[in-house]
């Protein structure tokens, strides 16, 4: 079964980096081996302001979020922590306009 949610967030230099979160049940020792190119990492509780869409997450779209929840971030004394993040709820075949994404900002 799918996990949700899918995070991708811009990995330079080699472009998109894609992660996926597995139930709490499980930890990186009881999880099986991963295949080359892929890495089993756990990550430190923390905290993120997220801004929530629907329909398609294309470039255009998340920059647009993204400056819009900076501005957010900004507004309310808030200091970034972190490069953005995008979040889809949604598989492909789920049509764009019920689509549920964020765009998350690792809070300091």
């Amino acid at each position: 079964a799918m996990t949700t949610p899918v995070l991708s967030d811009r990995a330079e230099p080699v472009g998109w980096r894609t992660r996926l979160f597995m139930p709490g049940k499980w930890t990186a020792a009881t999880l099986p081996p991963p295949p080359d190119g892929i890495a089993i990492v756990e990550l430190a509780p923390r905290r993120a302001a997220a801004v929530r869409f629907s329909g398609r997450a294309d470039d255009r779209t998340l920059g647009r979020k993204e400056r819009a929840l900076r501005r957010w971030l900004e507004g309310q004394g808030l200091r970034a922590a972190g490069p953005a993040e995008y979040a889809s709820y949604s598989g492909p075949s789920v049509p764009a306009p019920m689509r549920h994404n964020e765009v998350l900002i690792p809070v300091a």
